[in-house]
């Protein structure tokens, strides 16, 4: 049986010898009788003795399922619920079934009323109570102690074993009584392991003495043995469950993003859990409370952090014990008078500061002054003396929600509703200009509602901008990917048949050489460029993932990722793998730089005076042992893969947390990342050599063997002391055989040219 917001629905299970593939559900509607003229939605279900017991998702009411002679559900009220009562929940005493419980909202807001059934369901009376924090005599009644939020906090618990045992669940934390109702005894959403916002509550049934319960909230997962006089939230280390702030549509803004010195570190806003950061494998450390928002790594490594509160964006500062408070940098009024803390800023760093003096850190907006557009800027090296400058103001009406700024000479900005301005710097300062011309989600249709979420900067200096069909709060079904090139034209990306079809864009990036990155709902995307086609890159992520924000990252000393947030199923990372080629010997075969070892004809090409040209014939056993030497450099690559994962897992593991060890394999595994998309890209050149572009196949080979071979002598650089033996040994027999493959090819090069 399942009651939802269309009503009560039911099916027979199908047969167990079925096979899985083939078990199918064939669902029927319950009838509603006299006082509900079409379903009832629904909020919460118990089964009593095969009959159906249910709450309404507004008003409170109660609703008793019985089967008539034709076997067809029939539900009836039997509670007329709560005058401006809202959402309610229900639950049953599983060793005593006859007694049943329920919570009723006083609208959205607070507990307007508990009510109990000793006649399995059938009847209901209201119990009374009051609830108190621990002193019996300094109590008040449930709605002042539970909170507000009925319509998004609102669950109820019975003991198994007593029913005079009841636990509610609400904005403040859980309310627990053991004597009827009539006293409760609150347990704050701020104690140890627990949290505000409770949204389902459950007794352990295996516990016949009826101290083992769960309660899930906005902080996940805790427990207790003991009835509530201890609890745990260890389970959480296993979930991947936390809830990354992205773009407005999604109903949180917040930003993710990834440290550019730091090989594996992220920060980022949670919804209800602050803002976080962590290296690699190793657990998640909070520098901020409440709804986290913007969370920006600066280009030195610090992390501007801001909240969904009224409080002012902090500078936090990296050291040897994590990261600590610098200040919270003031911003410049519009009277030039210095205020404390600039609000919620929407915000972004920028990639290489230093054109202006101070330099440009980072960019924020959105704040007191909706339309100006600030720059975190200081000039001491701990970042003491920062304070958001006002950089330029824009047309009266725009909200900022994006910014990018690969320098601080350049920086663009998005808005709601839907504009890109280019804020360009000279001797009077940044001057903005609106770049016209985007295209609307309907051809001659304006999208007041729709706002820029993410603006990305390609290698060839022109950009790429996700417009969604939302600002904020409100969802959204529709978007566009929008590229401006050069000669300042805009075009869409995601048209029919790319995959991206018109689906709103929850996150975009690009790496240093041109590849697209996107993220739908549940799919990441990729594309060598600002053309078709687009590839689905989503291998390994959960089904319904709620991406949020993608960042790409190049670390300075080689290695490259690409890390995904999502909304409920916390981060995740990418790794490149070698593709699958049936048919062929694994591995890129004979292309190296300018050498192109095409599998379509067998033949070896050079790139000569701006063509492709086949070279030839060479020492057969040369050959043979470059052939050779690829496919086992592809083993050796995936062999450290593995390395890096069963590191990974053991590092995960609370008991082994080391920060050093975390940080480092990060490191290894970045390197191994480029190695691994170097490979693959040097693979799918000898696989369709001969139908590339000339100049387009040149470029790529180029860049595919420069990732080979920096990522080989950073390995090599590499202090690998601090990284598992397994995986130091992996990664000394990877550079070793690259550097044994790139000098079988040289001598290739070299016998070609002789």
């Amino acid at each position: 049986m399942a009651a939802t917001s269309t009503g009560v629905w039911w099916a027979d299970l199908p047969a167990a010898t079925d096979p899985a593939g083939a078990r199918v559900f064939s669902w029927s509607g319950a009838r509603w009788a006299a006082g509900a003229a079409t379903a009832v939605g629904c909020t919460s279900l118990v089964v009593v003795d095969g009959n159906p017991i249910v709450s309404a998702a507004a008003g409170g009411t109660i609703w008793f399922g019985e089967w008539d002679k034709r076997g067809a559900l029939v539900m009836s009220q039997v509670f007329s619920g709560l005058a401006g009562g809202g959402r309610s929940s229900l639950d049953v005493c599983a060793g005593q079934p006859q007694h049943l419980w329920c919570v009723v909202a006083q609208g959205g807001g607070p507990i307007g009323g508990v009510f109990r059934s000793d006649t399995a369901g059938r009847s209901w009376l209201p119990v009374p109570g009051t609830a108190n924090d621990g002193d019996p005599s300094v109590h008040g009644s449930l709605a002042d102690y539970g909170g507000g939020q009925g319509g998004y906090n609102n669950c109820i618990a019975v003991s198994p074993v007593k029913p005079s045992t009841v636990m509610i669940g609400w904005q403040s934390g859980v309310l627990v009584s053991t004597d009827n109702g009539a006293n409760y005894l609150r347990w704050s959403g701020y104690r140890e392991s627990l949290h505000p916002d409770v949204h389902c509550l459950y007794f352990d049934p295996r516990d016949q003495s009826g101290q083992t319960l769960f309660v899930g909230s906005d902080g996940g997962l805790a427990s207790s043995t003991d009835l509530g006089d201890t609890f745990t939230s260890t389970w959480n280390r296993s979930l991947a469950n936390l809830q990354f702030a992205s773009v407005p549509c999604r109903n949180a803004y917040g930003t993710m993003t990834a440290s550019g010195l730091t090989p594996g570190r992220l920060a980022a806003g949670l919804q209800d859990n602050g803002v976080v950061w962590g290296s690699g494998s190793g657990p998640w450390r909070t520098i901020g409370g409440g709804d986290g928002a913007a969370a920006v790594f600066t280009s030195d490594d610090k992390v501007v952090l801001g909240s969904a509160s009224a409080a002012g964006a902090d500078l936090f500062a990296p050291g040897p014990t994590g990261y600590s408070k610098v200040l919270t940098p003031p911003y410049v009024a519009a009277d030039g008078s210095s205020v404390n803390g600039l609000p919620d800023p929407v915000a972004e760093a920028v990639t290489r500061p230093g054109h202006a003096g101070p330099p440009v850190m980072a960019v924020g907006g959105n704040g007191p002054d909706a339309t100006t557009v600030f720059g975190l800027r200081y000039a001491k090296p701990d970042g003491s003396d920062a304070v958001w400058a006002r950089l330029a103001s824009l047309p009266a009406g725009a909200a900022i929600w994006s910014f990018a700024a690969a320098d601080d000479a350049t920086i663009y900005v998005g808005t709601a509703p839907p504009h890109v301005f280019r804020l360009d710097l000279s001797e009077r300062g940044w001057t903005p200009t609106e770049l016209t011309g985007m295209p609307t989600l309907v051809t001659g249709q304006a999208d007041p509602n729709a706002a820029i979420t993410r603006i990305v900067v390609l290698p060839d200096g022109s950009i790429a901008a996700a417009y969604n069909q939302s600002s904020y709060a409100s969802g959204c079904s529709t978007g566009q990917l929008l590229h401006r090139d050069g000669s300042g034209t805009w075009s869409r990306l995601n048209g029919p048949g790319t995959g991206l079809d018109l689906l709103p864009i929850f996150g975009l990036d690009v790496d240093p050489w041109g590849v697209l990155y996107a993220a739908t709902d549940n799919h990441v995307f990729a594309a060598p460029g600002t053309g078709p086609p687009w590839h689905d890159v989503s291998t390994g992520l959960p089904k319904r993932v709620h991406l949020g924000h993608l960042r790409f990252v190049r670390y300075p000393n080689g290695g490259i990722a690409l890390f995904a947030g999502t909304w409920g199923r916390s981060a995740w990372k990418a790794t490149w793998h070698m593709p699958t080629r049936p048919g062929h010997q694994p591995g890129p075969g004979l292309s190296y730089n300018r050498l192109i070892g095409s599998t379509a004809d067998g033949r070896l090409y050079e790139f000569v005076h701006g063509g492709l040209h086949p070279v030839g014939p060479i020492d057969p056993e040369l050959e043979r042992a470059a052939r050779a030497s690829a496919a086992t450099l592809v083993a050796r690559v995936t062999d450290l893969q593995t390395a890096v994962l069963q590191a990974g897992l053991e590092l995960s593991d609370a008991r082994k947390t080391d920060a050093a060890a975390a940080a480092a394999l990060a490191g290894v595994e970045a390197l191994d990342n480029q190695l691994a998309r170097g490979l693959a890209t040097l693979t799918a050149i000898s696989d369709s050599a001969l139908s590339w572009p000339v100049q387009g196949l040149a470029r790529a080979a180029a860049a595919a063997t420069e990732q080979v071979v920096t990522a080989t002598a950073a390995i090599r650089a590499t202090r690998l002391e601090s990284v598992p033996t397994t995986v130091a040994n992996a990664a000394r027999i990877t550079a070793d055989t690259s550097e044994a493959h790139a000098a079988l090819m040289a001598r290739i090069a070299r016998t070609i040219k002789a």
